[in-house]
């Protein structure tokens, strides 16, 4: 029995893929409608020693297409050539955009806002630093953009920062300082793609928090972060006052997904029916024509 992870989740759709992943299986899932469909299995490798994966999922306004974006990393932190999955289409296709210099972390889930994933892009220096920038893909135009983060973000170790959703139309960034007391910083871009709009707007050290270092899980409508604390208990922070409101729900200690969902009729008339997310793994475990069932389309 395989074990699922949430890609992502985009207008009352849900992304999910399926690991041991020594093959990559993915499936658009609707839980309103309880439909689902399994994706062809695109041309590429897995994880290897030499290449890492990373997934994005989003929806294209401008052609109403959900996308699934497939990024490699080499080795050598090498963004190789992506693959780019169209639910209109329904098939795979190469993606040849001008190769960024920022490579991407493996395993990182992407931020979709405004039309674009995002994901920390980081290059090393020749004295062994770091630079680091927001790394967008587009999924209208199917190329790559570069958001500049603040200064003071800029030359940390990539693995301290992570970007997330900022309301309804921009991003913002984590950063974790485990040598300074253990504190973390919350930036917000207030206004998207305005570099003098970054904005630092929460700093917490784990000596305020009773020995338990939070977890920023998001924003809600509000404004306010909600936050993973001690020992898995959701809370509500609000910024201007810096209070935080207990929610009595114990989630765990573990890691989860937490996104928007809204009800949609998406994939009404061309899906499975399903009564929950087990039922199309356990069809996708139970398949043996899945391996031939791998769709790419040709680039013009």
């Amino acid at each position: 029995m395989s074990c699922s992870a949430v890609v992502g989740s985009c207008h009352g759709l849900v992304c999910l893929t399926f690991l041991p992943q020594d093959v990559l299986n993915f499936i658009f899932w609707n839980p309103s409608i309880q439909k689902y469909i399994t994706l062809p299995q695109p041309n590429i490798c897995c994880y290897t020693d030499d290449v890492r994966l990373n997934f994005g999922f989003g929806f294209d306004s401008r052609t109403n297409d959900y996308k699934l974006l497939i990024v490699g990393v080499e080795k050598g932190e090498t963004l190789i050539e992506p693959y780019l999955f169209s639910l209109n289409e329904n098939c795979w296709k190469r993606v040849t955009p001008a190769s960024p210099k920022y490579a991407v972390e493996a395993g990182i889930s992407s931020t979709f806002v405004n039309g674009a994933l995002h994901w920390l892009g980081y290059q090393r220096g020749k004295n062994g630093g770091f630079s680091n920038a927001i790394l967008g893909f587009d999924l209208s135009s199917e190329e790559f953009l570069e958001i500049s983060l603040p200064e003071s973000l800029v030359w940390l170790c990539p693995m301290d920062l992570s970007t997330m959703r900022y309301g309804e139309s921009s991003i913002a960034v984590l950063k974790r300082d485990w040598e300074d007391g253990e504190l973390f910083e919350l930036w917000v871009m207030k206004e998207y793609g305005v570099v003098e709009s970054w904005t630092k707007v929460l700093a917490l050290h784990l000596i305020d928090q009773s020995g338990w270092f939070p977890r920023v899980l998001g924003f809600r409508k509000n404004g306010e972060v909600l936050l993973q604390v001690d020992d898995g208990e959701m809370a509500s922070l609000d910024l201007n006052c810096q209070q935080m409101e207990p929610h009595g729900v114990e989630v765990g200690a573990e890691l989860l997904y937490v996104g928007s969902y809204v009800e949609s009729l998406v994939l009404l008339d061309k899906a499975v029916d399903v009564r929950s997310v087990s039922d199309a793994i356990h069809a996708i475990d139970s398949s043996d024509s899945d391996e031939s069932s791998e769709g790419e389309c040709e680039i013009t």
